[in-house]
């Protein structure tokens, strides 16, 4: 499927210093006469990073993503996403060692990451990172509704993990797939 967009198009390539690919910004945004990206690259409270993209268009729709560390194993972040912090109709996919949970116009992945001793004596006195976590959302109107949304929104955060793990110095070598598996493949995370 092919999508045009007046203002979308105009983005580079892969819009926040690479992280995210333009087709699955444009299968989340309506067209729109303008759209503009933003990328944080911050330090944290936890003494390394944080990164936020996000993509707005000019009439104020917005897709956006955040990556942070996380103290808390794959266990605490599941308990955290259990319980209503998502909609019922959510799908938990993995890709690799990736964990995304899904709905739509929402997502939630979790890519487990340690830093090298070094990196962590940096931090100071906080507990050792565990992962990497990704809270990705949209606001104002979509084009994909529904599965497809779910499917746009999976694929964005996972690339954002992708791209903070090679970024951020996590020491386990590891191979991404390509491309997140189809949502409909994925198990529900709350039954209905």
């Amino acid at each position: 499927m092919e999508v045009f967009t007046k203002g979308i198009d105009r983005l580079p390539d892969r819009p926040c210093a690479g992280a995210v690919e333009r087709d699955t910004v444009a299968r989340a945004l309506p067209s729109a006469r303008k759209a503009v990206e933003k990328e944080v690259l911050s330090p944290d409270q936890f003494d390394w990073i944080m990164f936020t993209c996000s993509v707005t268009t000019s009439d104020g729709h917005m897709i956006l993503g955040d990556v942070q560390p996380t103290m808390g194993s794959l266990d605490e972040w599941r308990d955290y996403f259990s319980g209503g912090k998502l909609e019922e109709n959510a799908v938990e996919v993995s890709s690799g060692d990736v964990l995304i949970r899904t709905s739509s116009g929402y997502a939630a992945a979790y890519v487990p990451c340690t830093l090298s001793r070094e990196a962590e004596s940096q931090r100071g006195e906080h507990k050792p990172i565990q992962g990497l976590v990704v809270v990705a959302d949209t606001l104002g109107r979509t084009r994909a509704k529904g599965t497809e949304l779910a499917q746009v929104m999976g694929d964005f955060a996972y690339q954002l993990a992708v791209h903070v793990y090679k970024i951020g110095g996590c020491q386990q070598p590891r191979t991404f797939p390509d491309a997140l598996p189809p949502v409909a493949s994925g198990e529900p995370v709350i039954e209905p």
